[in-house]
Order: C-alpha cells, then sequence, then structure tokens
C-alpha cells in the first residue's frame, strides 16, 4: 500500500532539503517498506484471526499426539507445530512426492473430505515400530504398502484423527472416520486445484528420523463453520460454566467410587503352634479393651477414631475424633 504524504509534510520536507537538513542520498537511504506478493485471482479466505485460533487448536493437538504415541509406541516421539498457511489445492498436490501416504478422511456432520498427509520417513518408522522394530531410518522408503501395512497405519490414523476432533471439540464435535489410504498424489483429488486450502504442518520425530504431518482443509468444508474461528468465541466455550447436567454427572460419577473402610478391633501376637492349635470357642485377648476407641482406616490411610456399637441390630461404629497424626492433615479425603 503506498502512503501518501499530506500537504504539510510536503512543506516540510521541502524546507528540510532546502535548509540542507536532508539530502536526496539520506531520503533514498531510508528503509523501504518490504512488500509482500498478493495474487488477486487467489484471494486469501480466512482471516488471521481465523488462522491464530486453528494455531491455538494444533500447538494443543500437537502435544496430545506427542504424548500419544509414546505410550503407544514406548518411544520419545516429539510433535510441534511448524506452520498454517493457505495455499491452493494445485500447489499442495504438486508438492508431495511419488509415492506419498495420504489420508482421507470425512467430518461427520460437516460434508466434503479432508486429507492426513504423512511423509514416508515418519510413516515407515511408525510401522516398524507397530511391528516391534526399533523405528530407526530404513533403506526401504519410497514404495507402496503391503495390505497388512496398510490395516496397520489405518488403525494407528483412526486414533490419531480421534485426538484431532477432541483437540476441536470447543468448536465442532466431529467423527472422523477414514475413506481411503492413497499413495500416488495424482488420484487424491478431493477439491478443485484452484481451490483454497487450509495446510497445516507439524513437525514429528522420532528418535532419529524426522518428517512431517500435514493436514489439508478445503475452504469449502470448512466455510459453514469460520464464525466460530474466533478469539471470542474460542474463549466463551473454554470458559463455560458447566451446565446441571455436567455436575450430575460428575456427582454421579463420584459417588459410583469404591472406597474400602475398615475397623481395627486390635492387635494379638501368638505364636506358630498357638496360631494351629486354635479351636472353634478359643479366646483371642486383643490389646484394645472394650471401652478403647478404635481405629477407621479409609483407602489405606487412618482417618478416624471410633466406638464400636450396634445400629438396628447391625455392628457399626460412631466416629468420635481424628487421630492425632492426621489432626494437622489438610489432605484429608473425607
Amino acid at each position: 500500500m503506498v502512503e501518501v504524504l499530506s500537504q504539510s509534510e510536503i512543506d516540510m520536507l521541502i524546507r528540510a532539503i532546502q535548509s540542507g537538513e536532508a539530502t536526496e542520498e539520506t531520503l533514498q537511504e531510508q528503509p523501504k517498506q518490504r512488500i509482500r506478493p498478493y495474487d488477486f485471482r487467489n484471494p486469501d479466505k480466512f482471516s488471521k484471526e481465523q488462522i491464530n485460533t486453528f494455531q491455538v487448536i494444533y500447538d494443543n493437538y500437537a502435544r496430545s499426539v506427542s504424548t500419544f504415541l509414546s505410550v503407544n509406541l514406548r518411544s520419545n516421539f516429539h510433535v510441534a507445530l511448524l506452520s498454517i498457511e493457505q495455499v491452493s489445492y494445485g500447489e499442495f498436490i504438486r508438492s508431495l512426492l511419488d509415492p506419498s501416504i495420504s489420508i482421507l478422511f470425512n467430518m461427520d456432520p460437516m460434508e466434503g473430505t479432508a486429507i492426513l498427509e504423512i511423509s514416508p520417513e515418519v510413516m515407515f518408522a511408525l510401522l516398524e515400530r507397530l511391528m516391534g522394530g526399533r523405528g530407526q531410518k530404513t533403506t526401504y522408503l519410497f514404495r507402496s504398502l503391503t495390505e497388512i501395512e496398510r490395516t496397520l497405519i489405518e488403525n494407528l490414523c483412526q486414533e490419531i484423527l480421534d485426538l484431532s476432533s477432541t483437540a476441536w471439540s470447543n468448536i465442532i464435535n466431529f467423527n472422523p472416520k477414514i475413506e481411503h489410504i492413497e499413495t500416488n498424489p495424482q488420484f487424491v483429488q478431493v477439491v478443485d486445484p484452484t481451490e483454497t486450502v487450509l495446510l497445516v504442518s507439524l513437525e514429528i520425530k522420532i528418535d532419529h528420523v524426522s518428517g512431517s504431518l500435514q493436514f489439508i482443509f478445503p475452504y469449502i468444508v470448512l466455510e459453514p463453520i469460520l464464525d466460530k474461528f474466533s478469539t471470542k468465541y474460542w474463549f466463551a466455550k473454554t470458559s463455560k460454566v458447566p451446565d446441571s447436567d455436567y455436575r450430575n454427572n460428575i456427582r454421579m460419577q463420584i459417588n459410583s467410587v469404591r472406597i474400602p473402610v475398615c475397623v481395627i478391633l486390635g492387635d494379638a501376637t501368638v505364636t506358630v503352634r498357638e496360631l494351629m492349635e486354635l479351636q472353634s470357642g478359643d479366646v483371642v485377648m486383643l490389646n484394645r479393651r472394650k471401652n478403647q476407641q478404635l481405629d477407621v482406616w479409609i483407602g489405606g490411610s487412618k482417618k478416624y477414631l471410633a466406638y464400636p456399637g450396634l445400629h438396628e441390630h447391625q455392628l457399626a461404629v460412631k466416629i468420635t475424633s481424628l487421630p492425632e497424626e492426621t489432626e494437622n492433615d489438610n489432605d484429608l479425603d473425607g
């Protein structure tokens, strides 16, 4: 954009040249504005605010995928967001290697097809880990997948896509489902080559192997929900107060938790011979008197003191106080 000077600024500039305070050479040395090329035939369809919201989503998603892969494949994985940009679909297809690994999936209830593209280096390292190998660099890269490998990759990628559904939960709930795995880029045609797509690039490292994990979302797929990709909407959903159904669900889950409660009547020390000779009707002397308080243990910790008794003809205890060692404990369970 060309900056237009006002008349007063022009007069000040002329006076500065006439007085010698500024010369033609010093004016030419002024830093020039950086010019960014813009293609009016393919205008940007995603705003900066929408791009920023995608960045928040996939920053969280990268951490989730890193944890998931590290736990399930028992190796050191690192996933990080590299960039989010909007390009034409034809430009993306031309950047793919042949063969490449493209997973086409739908995003029900949204219409259309999106793509998850994984670089061959990462894909074959994942396959080697899935089959019990060490996941190091292999010489069998850049080849088509076998049927067994397709099944393994499809199952793994479905779980990776399910994690993206969780990352989008503040925007929309969708159920990703893999439609097809394609290794030839020429057959990956989901939209017109001139159509704008959102390209989300993540870097994935597996020990000494590194590569890319890319999501491609056509504009026509995201268009119906783009108004939700705003910072205001995102934080409004994040800070939403849980409704009554949510509270009731949490309360039901807490109430259904079973915690072992044990009352210790007392201790006794006997020899092995005495234990072997015990008969029905024998009396074992404990170290507690009948009027002494008993220890009540909850979840493996001593929490209360109580007196024994009966309640509606059933054995029971009456809680009286806290044991001395937990009186100052601020982290009581009950």
